[in-house]
């Protein structure tokens, strides 16, 4: 019986210590704007990082600028700063068919490396087709379709 409870303390102190080890907290802050908030980060294969920021206007909105910082892996960054000819709206957060939580038109996804995609509603009906739009733009901050 001691022998089991030892067992069972034992399997308990392991399972909270690896459950812990992933456990962790980001902090940043963007010296040259302090007005911008990191809203997404995603990683690509070559273990460089997308960071979506954005400046917050008031009103569930955010500046119509789409931010972008790839950090790579040597510890350069890439700032990008790019205006699209896309409706305003998606720079807005809105409740887009009904889901839980408000969200943005505008999404930015890593790809493959070298390049990110962007994909916009034009349509605030999301019933309507086509509404969702992409874009494929390089690092260098080229729309390239």
């Amino acid at each position: 019986m001691a022998q089991q409870k030892l067992s069972m303390i034992l399997f308990l102190g392991i399972f909270l210590l690896i459950q812990s080890t992933y456990e962790f907290e980001i902090n940043v802050r963007y010296t040259d704007d302090p007005t911008l908030q990191v809203f997404r980060i995603e990683s690509y294969v070559d273990e460089s990082v997308l960071i979506r920021v954005v400046k917050d206007i008031g009103g569930d909105c955010s500046e119509q600028m789409l931010r972008i910082r790839i950090v790579h892996p040597n510890g350069t960054i890439t700032p990008m700063d790019i205006s699209l000819s896309i409706p305003d709206f998606n720079y807005c957060l809105r409740d887009f068919g009904g889901k839980v939580e408000k969200e943005y038109g505008i999404h930015v996804y890593s790809s493959i490396p070298g390049f990110l995609l962007v994909t916009y509603l034009n349509t605030t009906d999301v019933t309507a087709s086509p509404a969702v739009f992409g874009l494929i733009i390089n690092w260098q901050g080229e729309i390239l379709s």
